[in-house]
This record gives C-alpha cells, structure tokens and sequence, in this order.
C-alpha cells in the first residue's frame, strides 16, 4: 500500500514538472533524479518486506536448517534437505541474516527450460494434446 501512494505521489510530483515553465532538459533531469530517489526506496521497501517475512514465516528446524555456517532449505513434503537449492527474490538473504551467518549474493535466473525424454520403448502416449495425440503414430515411427 505504501508504494502504490508513493507511486501517486511521485506521478502527481511528475505531472507538476510537465506542467512547470523550466526547459525539457532540467525537466529530464529533475523527472530522472526523482524516478531514481523512488528506485533507491521501492528496493529498501523490498528488503524490509523480505527481513519480515524470514522472522514471522519461516522457522529454524522447519523449513530450514544450518549445517556448517549455511542455511539449508527443508522440503515440505518430505523432510528432505534440498541441497544446493536457495530462496529467490532476497529471502535466502534475509534469513541468513537472521541467523546472523555470512550472506551470499543473490542469483538471477534468466531462463528456465524443462526437457521431456521420449521413451521408444512404449507404445501408449497418455496425456497428450489432442494435436500430439494425432501425430503420435509418426512420432514413434521415427523414433
């Protein structure tokens, strides 16, 4: 909530320049200082928003765990430890740091892509679209 008011405060600040008698390039600059004053804010808000989260939502010995200075992430449904797994979006940050451990930097995925094996050794195709479904006979001709 407060950044959609920050957001109405920084358009109606925007809409006071455009309407404001200096030249377009103190315009610009002054629009660029201030889109970057709100940039510098919404990141803080972000961060805060995250710490939060890491102490009310997540707990020690449930969905994670420290082993060896590094905080583990806890399957749900399992009970297993996922290792080499991370929280996106800052929250793996944010709970080392309520752990007080040394944090690591954050990774940025840029792409995902999941890869399906198609098995010659069967003969039924279940689940597939009915588009596929049509064009299965030459697919396991060629396979």
């Amino acid at each position: 909530m407060s950044a959609f008011l920050f957001f109405l405060i920084v358009g109606s600040k925007i809409a006071d320049i455009e309407k404001s008698d200096i030249s377009d390039r103190e315009k610009l600059k002054i629009k660029d200082e201030l889109l970057q004053d709100y940039s510098v804010k919404s990141e803080r808000v972000h961060t805060m928003t995250q710490l939060l989260k890491a102490w009310t939502l997540f707990d020690r010995d449930t969905e994670y765990i420290v082993v060896d200075n590094k905080v583990k992430i806890v399957d749900e449904q399992t009970g297993r430890v996922l290792e080499g797994r991370r929280y996106s979006d800052g929250l793996h940050q944010a709970i080392e740091a309520k752990e007080m451990l040394r944090w690591k930097s954050a990774t940025q995925t840029y792409a995902t892509i999941t890869c399906r094996i198609i098995s010659g050794c069967t003969t039924s195709w279940q689940g597939w679209t009915g588009t596929a479904g049509n064009r299965s006979r030459r697919t396991l001709e060629n396979l």
